[in-house]
């Protein structure tokens, strides 16, 4: 297939001579693309075989998140030894993570993310594969979605803040950060076919395809926070909704709300984990309703979920975060510990 350079991708390539040298640069680049060619030909797009009732997770899907590195980052995102940028070496990383980050799909959905390697492999020869990239990329595709060695979905402290490739530092825990934001973002109408949720998808599946269908996201670094706007569908039957379409519509609507809402816990996240997604501070969320056609004003404003707090705003945040410090619960531990130091002193 044809594949359109994206603007990260010439980001890197123009900033990759000046650490590197022109030699090395051009060896490194070589790889990367044809990397991409092969992942891109032979195995993304054969995903939606393996997956069919899936949300796409092909080039399409790839190219995205690409795109996405440079709306949460900027434009001068790599730098050469310039504070707050990453590195052209680090930038090629991400690259690299971003291509293989969904190929173990092609294996099954189930721990996909522990299947890199095999593409990995597939796509190197035993002469240019390079076992320290390697277990990069498959440290990334693992930490990208999934548990953590804890159970929790804390993948991101598993991975060391840094590592190395070629001899120079990876900021690698700040890298899956980015492409974890990047990767959550890049949910859209173009996921889906309408077509086929009229005529295929499995009504299992059936929401996943809705809720891309209503999803447009924007990602505004300027002002520090994602919008997201949804653009449901609404039919009715003679001037009602149907006890169908109702139950479908209340469907949608949670899904939104979990989705949404699993955004911003993905922002709150990752901005915790990595400097470079630090300006980011809210997700604004704004349903819009389509009834038969017709833009519908509802009176909904925008919900505004921000990472923001003032003195006196919450309470008991430590006996709400442990309940084991409630004073009831820690009144009862001291009373079972008088008892204990009373009867040793008989």
């Amino acid at each position: 297939m044809m594949w359109e350079t994206r603007q990260i991708e010439d980001l890197t390539k123009d900033a990759l001579p000046r650490l590197l040298g022109e030699d090395e640069d051009r060896a490194l680049f070589t790889k990367y693309e044809h990397t991409r060619d092969r992942v891109v030909v032979d195995i993304l797009p054969e995903i939606k075989g393996k997956l069919p009732e899936h949300t796409d997770h092909g080039p399409g899907h790839v190219k995205h998140v690409l795109d996405n590195v440079v709306r949460l980052l900027g434009e001068d995102c790599i730098g050469h030894d310039r504070q707050g940028s990453l590195s052209a070496l680090e930038a090629y990383c991400l690259l690299e993570f971003i291509l293989y980050h969904d190929v173990g799909n092609i294996y099954g959905r189930e721990g996909h993310q522990y299947h890199v390697g095999e593409a990995y492999d597939y796509v190197h020869s035993k002469a240019d594969s390079d076992s320290q990239e390697k277990m990069l990329v498959m440290r990334a595709a693992a930490a990208h979605c999934g548990e953590a060695s804890d159970g929790s979905t804390d993948t991101l402290k598993d991975l060391p803040e840094t590592d190395h490739l070629l001899g120079r530092p990876v900021r690698l825990r700040d890298l899956v950060a980015i492409l974890r934001l990047a990767d959550e973002l890049a949910e859209g109408p173009q996921r889906t076919s309408t077509f086929m949720m009229n005529h295929g998808y499995p009504v299992d599946s059936l929401i996943y395809h809705k809720y891309a269908k209503a999803s447009n996201i924007c990602i505004d670094r300027q002002y520090g926070r994602i919008a997201i706007t949804y653009q449901v569908d609404v039919e009715t039957n003679d001037g009602s909704l149907t006890a169908n379409a109702r139950k479908e519509l209340e469907e949608l609507l949670l899904f939104i709300d979990k989705r949404a809402t699993k955004v911003y816990e993905e922002m709150l996240y990752t901005t915790y984990y990595s400097h470079f997604l630090e300006p980011f501070k809210a997700v604004s969320i704004t349903e819009k309703f389509w009834i038969n056609g017709s833009c519908t004003d509802l009176g909904l404003e925008p919900v505004i979920l921000e990472a923001y707090t003032f003195p006196g705003r919450s309470e008991s945040l430590l006996s709400t975060t442990d309940p084991t410090y409630k004073p009831a619960s820690v009144i009862k531990k001291v009373q079972e510990e008088v008892r204990s130091v009373h009867r040793n002193a008989l």
